[in-house]
């Protein structure tokens, strides 16, 4: 393993790790960030258990035909998909509630069941 390290005069040199900068970096866990995905119906059923389904419906409504029909014809519903992005902005919801939202989603026995 090596490091590049620049100069205050622009040059760059190439050295490799000390034993002791590699077992820090060994010892740290790397962090992987994924956008949360999941089915419509999983998160559709997770809104309505919050009562925010409407919300959600009058959202994609108010965002115009194009949303409308990208909405319709979607299996897979990403956190970063930019239509998602909008809908969140739109309505207002924290990251506390998109976090609560995918909570319910991924650990549904946690969460009462819809009568």
């Amino acid at each position: 393993m090596q490091k590049i390290i620049v100069g205050l005069d622009g040059s760059i040199a190439v050295m490799p790790l000390t034993q002791g900068e590699i077992d820090v970096i060994q010892s740290q866990p790397i962090p992987i960030a994924l956008p949360r995905s999941t089915s419509k119906y999983d998160l559709t059923l997770a809104l309505f258990e919050m009562n925010l389904y409407d919300n959600l419906l009058a959202a994609v409504d108010a965002a115009g035909p194009r949303a409308q029909l990208q909405w319709e014809h979607t299996t897979i519903v990403s956190e970063d998909d930019p239509l998602v992005q909008v809908l969140i902005t739109g309505l207002g919801w924290s990251d506390a509630i998109v976090d609560e939202i995918f909570d319910r989603i991924r650990n549904p026995s946690n969460y009462s069941e819809v009568a």
